[in-house]
């Protein structure tokens, strides 16, 4: 990924509507030392500076709050920055951890569904929403 005059590799980048994230899965061993904190603290910078939100996450975290923390922290940034971008869609998909396969598409005529809600097709409520 180009940053201004910096090229960086990220740990995982998701592509949205309104923005993109690049999710950082922090080792302990390099993040101990401050040199490499500070090398962080600017690329960062760098990326935020380009349109780029950056969420980062510890070993720790990942270990012992995948379901309870770092999942969650993505979908709600996801969804705050619009939905995932893929091509070929015509709206971006946002995402509801009940729903089937995760995913919602809504058409303009849908009201999302409410986290209580199981068992969405998102093929077939994408099918509905281009008049298939």
């Amino acid at each position: 990924m180009r940053a201004g005059e910096k090229d960086y590799a990220l740990d995982f980048a998701i592509y949205c509507a309104k923005g993109n994230i690049d999710i950082e899965t922090d080792g302990d061993r390099w993040h101990i030392d401050a040199e490499k904190s500070r090398a962080d603290n600017r690329r960062d910078n760098d990326l935020e500076t380009h349109g780029w939100r950056t969420i980062r996450f510890s070993s720790k975290q990942i270990r012992e709050e995948l379901d309870s923390y770092c999942v969650p922290t993505v979908t709600d940034n996801v969804n705050r920055l619009g939905g995932i971008k893929e091509p070929y869609r015509y709206m971006p998909r946002k995402i509801h951890p009940d729903a089937s396969k995760g995913f919602y598409q809504p058409s303009i005529f849908d009201i999302p569904p409410s986290t209580s809600e199981v068992e969405i097709d998102d093929d077939d409520i994408w099918k509905h929403s281009i008049g298939d």
